[in-house]
């Protein structure tokens, strides 16, 4: 039993359990794995250091006392060793019946939890481990092997490194293999190396030809231009851009419970495939992605990088319903900064400062004021979209599209002026008359209306033919036919919403006479927006239909390629009032649903308001002849005005029309253009919406939240300032920045102190992070922790080579990369090894290589590469493999996607990712949750993934498509084909008897899709 083991089987073994599992709760689910320090470190010296040592320090120890280091405190004095009542420091910090207790003084009391710790500590002993110090802003020791300064290191001597060492990285793994008894495994088949190297680095399987080459010559210098040639290329960047979106629980949704689209997050996602691509030093990488914005403002990319700092969840309801100034718009804000320091501090520092939220780090030298220091810098920024420059391209169209609407609108302004000099006095008498008609008293509206009217079916073509007839219910004299437009209250705000372009409006009696009231069928009509019409009935009779026609339907909104009928109200009158009570409607046809229906055209109700009924009806139908004489006048003044416009010779009403059509065209392409200049991104300025409103780069107030409760800030402490964490002595991590600064230069301090060259947590996450990418495990296993609770290194010094090498050569992380890959330790075998397993089962220090189970992206890239179907196109929006049906609360159905459409075919970097409704055969094979920070993904083995590979509906299809391609023959050749084409190589004889048995008995498909199941497809020896 080792010493840890010994700690935790003490005497007090269940009370130190009960602790533990208290702490490791309130830890954030750290991992277990190491020694824990002891209870003073982990629980007592946190209090003291947070609320005693500002007064009882070396420098400054008030009434003789210093909790700072050993021999310093007087222990002897305060504290009775087992008794924790006699103890005059427990007396001193309990509250009396009042709740105050003496100490601290001027400040709020310890609390409950606080004094039973120190109580527990005294009367345990109250023992001061040896050595232990407790220096202000830190809350434990921190000689912490990732909190240690970098120092050059020295790259060991190895007996005989010549025989099987190939650089530096060999002779520590080949040290610590000979400390342990152990050896390496021989060099993996050139096969295998080969598999490996193209499936780490493209995440894509290498053509056949290039294995069959290496086979034939595998030497040194082949295989470095192989791992050049990898590098070099554009596949390179979209494998190892999913590795970092995993840890920035990249998607292109929002999440939560409304999870909208992200239409331009992908833009980021491009950002690091392109970064990637040309091999940015590793400083600018984190430089843009926090800051960019500032940095580099005109620099569009370098604005589209800080998507890193948004790339998590949004909280759509809260951030936008939720009141401004409200308890809950600070927990969710809260929440939402919170998100963004875990994002930047697991990333580039592999911290968990996230765990200071509610109180100090119970392990690591993070303060509860560290965090919120940390929360500070983010405090001025939100996720939104944001507008960015053009590219040149788009810029030089948009300046296009800018003249040429200038232009038209400038010719539309000299022929509507030559207009006005013709039939200037026209217009005036017109404009009287229309001033007379809308004096008239109205329909009276009441209340709001709890309908819109009537809806069509929608065509697809304007010309297509709808009408509706309303039968009154007892035959009447019509003296009038009013018609109100539609402006439905649950859609964007559009007034005369459908009503139609070409359209005519008659009375019909029970002999089939008509009489036409209204007919624009042979010109367009004018948009009437909210006016009413009222057509007035000069042909006596009974009627008992009012018959309403449209011939050319109205687009449901501007360039909209869906047309439609909608009314919002039909009333006749005669002199004794309204006739249409009780009246029942046919349709052509109806969308009988929500505020919409048939019915509802003459229930009384517009599209906004109730309409008078009762005494009222006579009022307004005495009105009536009086509007139709005045509208008549109108109609005749425009007739006037027509042929005095026909008669300039120039077709002005008709060039007008095209203009204004022109115009109307160009808005769509316009805003196509606009939409290449906006991005997803950290966003200080942007388009608000309800209570989201930007901040305009003015931080909110950040206070420490006693326990990380918005309701309880600790304001005796004042406005958090920006800074980092404490546990980094030698540098600086409260902020020195002027008191005018902006928000940006926040961001800005928080990278240089991200990528000082002193800072040794950044070099060594970022080169174990791409170790663990490469071997199946990090050098230090828990790539996002490298604190008391995360596991250390097992090469502790290969770790501190690797970050000094990589930091003082320029921070290449292609260089990086073929570093490792050119090593021999990379190039071994995965072979298993009884005896070697037995002293180290987990492959800890290196014997051989991990074998490893692509993961889901890899799977399908290589089935659609092998079958022959994968489109290469790079960058831009994603593919959606899945059905949205867009309303307010937006779902995607995966199951209703055409296998046969081809956008569905591009590599799976590309895919548009749900956080809400992942993808089933990508959930099923361990992919990465985005709404989760991942930087190591699961690798589960179930029976779903075998039954996934093989029914699911992209498998048969992609194994339809592979056995298509194989145009040999005979069944011999088409199996030899499709087995190198996965394999790699050629069936051995028993493996060519049952496939070709299998395709003689079951088709070819079924031997593909064998293939595709098979664990040498799946696996990376």
């Amino acid at each position: 039993m080792n010493i840890g083991m010994r700690k935790c089987f003490s005497a007090r073994t269940a009370c130190w359990l009960a602790l533990a599992f208290l702490v490791f709760e309130a830890a954030c689910s750290l991992s277990f794995g190491q020694e824990v320090d002891s209870f003073f470190e982990r629980e007592v010296a946190p209090i003291l250091n947070r609320r005693c040592l500002d007064c009882h320090h070396n420098g400054k120890d008030s009434g003789g006392i210093s909790f700072e280091e050993s021999g310093s405190a007087r222990l002897d004095d305060i504290i009775k060793p087992g008794n924790s009542n006699d103890s005059y420091l427990v007396k001193l910090i309990t509250p009396d019946e009042f709740g105050n207790a003496a100490m601290p003084k001027q400040r709020n009391g310890l609390t409950e939890s606080q004094i039973e710790t120190i109580r527990k500590w005294i009367d345990d002993g109250g023992k001061w481990p040896d050595g232990f110090r407790i220096q202000p802003g830190n809350q434990v020791n921190t000689e912490w092997w990732s909190l240690r300064p970098l120092v050059p290191i020295v790259v060991p001597d190895v007996d005989e490194p010549e025989t099987w060492a190939r650089n530096g990285i060999d002779n520590f793994v080949l040290r610590k293999l000979s400390e342990q008894g152990l050896s390496p495994s021989p060099p993996a088949d050139p096969r295998t190396v080969v598999r490996r190297l193209y499936f780490d680095l493209t995440g894509l399987p290498p053509p056949i030809d290039v294995i069959e080459s290496y086979a034939a010559n595998p030497d040194d210098g082949h295989y470095e231009r192989i791992v050049d040639e990898l590098l070099a290329s554009p596949q390179y960047g979209e494998r190892w851009a999913r590795h970092w979106l995993d840890l920035v629980h990249y998607g292109d949704t929002h999440g939560f419970d409304k999870d909208k689209i992200r239409p331009n997050a992908w833009r980021y996602r491009d950002w690091v495939i392109r970064r990637l691509n040309e091999d940015l030093p590793y400083t600018d990488f984190v430089r843009h992605q926090i800051a960019g914005d500032v940095l580099f403002p005109d620099d569009r990319e370098a604005i589209v990088a800080t998507g890193m700092i948004v790339a998590g969840p949004f909280d759509w309801v809260g951030q936008i319903e939720v009141a401004e100034g409200s308890l809950e718009k600070k927990r969710i804000r809260n929440l939402d900064r919170d998100d963004m320091v875990a994002t930047v501090m697991n990333a580039f520092v592999s911290t968990t400062a996230q765990c200071a939220r509610c109180h100090d780090h119970k392990f690591d030298p993070v303060t509860q004021e560290d965090y919120y220091r940390l929360q500070s810098l983010f405090a001025g920024i939100d996720r939104a979209e944001r507008t960015i420059p053009l590219e040149a391209n788009d810029q030089a169209e948009m300046d296009r599209l800018i003249m040429e609407q200038k232009r038209i609108q400038e010719s539309l302004e000299l022929l509507e002026s030559e207009i006005v000099k013709a039939v200037g006095p026209l217009d005036q008498q017109i404009g009287e008359l229309q001033m007379k008609v809308d004096a008239l008293p109205g329909p009276l509206d009441k209340s709001g209306s709890t309908t819109n009217g009537y809806h069509s079916q929608f065509a697809t073509l304007a010309e297509t033919p709808k009408s509706v007839s309303v039968q009154l219910k007892t035959p009447a004299e019509v003296g009038f036919v009013v018609i109100y437009p539609a402006r439905p209250t649950d859609f964007p705000d559009t007034p005369g919403f459908a009503f139609p372009v070409r359209w005519k409006l008659e009375l019909v009696d029970a002999q089939e006479k008509t009489s036409l009231l209204a007919d624009w069928q042979a010109c367009d009509f004018p948009n009437p927006g909210d006016r009413f019409m009222v057509l007035a009935n000069y042909q006596p009779g009974i009627w008992s239909e009012i018959h309403f026609t449209a011939t050319r339907l109205a687009a449901r909104s501007v360039g909209d390629d869906k047309f439609a009928l909608a009314v919002g109200e039909i009333q006749a009158f005669n002199n004794s009032g309204l006739v249409t009570n009780a009246a029942s409607v046919t349709t052509t046809d109806s969308i009988d649903s929500g505020l919409w229906s048939h019915a509802f055209l003459v229930d009384g109700q517009t599209s906004r308001n109730r309409l008078a009924i009762g005494d009222s009806q006579s009022m307004f139908a005495a009105t009536l002849k009086q509007r139709a004489e005045l509208e008549e006048s109108m109609d005749r003044l425009q007739a006037e005005r027509l042929a005095c416009v026909s008669e300039l010779g120039l077709g002005h009403d008709d060039e007008i029309g095209k203009l204004k059509q022109s115009l109307v065209g160009l808005d769509p392409e316009i805003l196509e253009v606009k939409q290449r200049g906006v991005a997803f991104c950290a966003a200080t300025q942007f388009a608000g919406e309800g209570s989201f409103q930007p901040t305009g780069g003015v931080a909110r107030e950040v206070f420490v939240l006693d326990r990380g409760n918005e309701s309880t800030p600790k304001n005796d402490l004042g406005l958090v300032q920006p800074g980092a964490i404490s546990g980094l002595e030698h540098l600086q991590h409260h902020f020195q920045l002027p008191a005018d600064h902006s928000e940006g230069d926040r961001r800005v301090a928080l990278a240089d102190w991200i990528v000082d060259h002193d800072n040794p947590l950044t070099w060594r996450s970022i080169v174990n992070r791409v170790w663990q990418h490469h071997f199946g495990s990090g050098l230090a296993a828990t790539a996002n922790d490298f604190g008391r609770m995360g596991s250390p290194p097992s090469h502790p010094e290969l770790i501190d080579w690797l970050a000094t090498r990589f930091r003082d050569s320029g921070g290449s992380l292609k260089q990086l990369h073929q570093l490792m890959v050119m090593s021999a330790t990379y190039r071994q075998s995965s072979a298993h090894d009884t005896y070697k397993s037995e002293i180290d089962g987990g492959n800890q220090f290196l014997w051989r290589m991990n074998r490893r189970r692509l993961d889901v992206e890899q799977i399908r890239d290589a089935m659609l590469v092998v079958a022959g179907q994968m489109d290469t196109n790079m960058y831009g929006p994603g593919y959606r493999p899945f059905e949205l049906i867009d309303d307010h609360s937006p779902r995607y159905e995966y199951d209703k996607v055409d296998m046969d459409d081809p956008t569905l075919y591009r590599r799976s970097i590309y895919r548009f990712i749900v956080r809400s409704v992942p993808q089933p055969f990508f959930e099923t094979l361990d992919c990465a949750d985005p709404s989760q920070i991942t930087d190591i993904r699961n690798e589960s083995t179930t029976a779903l993934q075998a039954l996934a590979l093989m029914n699911n509906r992209l498998s048969l299809h992609l194994a339809d498509r592979f056995a298509g391609s194989l145009k040999t023959a005979d069944m011999e050749s088409q199996v030899r084909s499709a087995v190198r084409q996965i394999w790699g190589r050629d069936p051995n004889e028993m493996e060519r008897q049952v496939l070709v048995e299998l395709g003689r008995t079951s088709g070819i498909v079924a031997v593909c899709r064998t293939l595709l199941n098979s664990n040498e497809f799946v696996f990376v020896e």
